[in-house]
């Protein structure tokens, strides 16, 4: 079946997903409403400073992830 509209998020929606992630820990900017999005950590190495843990801090405060 031949989709008109095949962005990530359209596919995202149509899997009907409760959650996502994009091997890494920065969120997409586009995503379908009402889906969670999982950081991946590659391993204990991927959390080395600061700026990294506040922006995964920021990503609970703000509702982004639980």
């Amino acid at each position: 079946m031949a989709y008109k509209n095949k962005t990530w998020s359209t596919r995202i929606s149509r899997l009907q997903a409760h959650w996502h992630y994009s091997w890494g820990l920065k969120m997409q900017p586009t995503r379908p409403a009402g889906v969670e999005f999982v950081p991946m950590f590659w391993g204990k190495w991927t959390i080395n400073n600061d700026k990294q843990i506040n922006y995964i801090k920021d990503l609970a405060d703000s509702g982004d992830i639980n």
